[in-house]
């Protein structure tokens, strides 16, 4: 049976598969970034492929709005360190492969 093959860093597959791998199905594996051209899961790749940021700095430099839950903040704090309160992230700390699977897996409250 071919299987599914995640790319892994810190514990965290680029298309945010849950769980640990030991409670993966069988036929999902991992990889670590030296061996990535081995990785066959689409969503890992496009994550490994995608450029675009989490955020984006508006107001000529005084807002700065999450791409994940659409949050704006003018705190001069949040817009230097790249922070959004509502997601409670620093965005520079996510993982570049894992930023576009964490952008669309925001799910809106309820």
């Amino acid at each position: 049976m071919i299987g599914i093959v995640h790319l892994l860093k810190y514990g965290v597959t680029a298309c945010l598969m849950p769980h640990v791998p030991k409670d993966w199905p069988d036929n999902h594996k991992w990889v670590s970034e030296e061996d990535k051209e081995k990785v066959t899961c689409p969503a890992c790749i496009v994550g490994m492929q995608w450029g675009d940021p989490t955020f984006a700095i508006l107001e000529d430099g005084k807002a700065i709005k999450c791409r994940r839950c659409g949050m704006i903040s003018h705190n001069p704090k949040d817009i230097e360190q790249h922070y959004c309160s509502r997601c409670g992230v620093t965005h520079d700390d996510i993982w570049p492969p894992a930023r576009r699977s964490w952008v669309q897996s925001y799910a809106i409250p309820s």
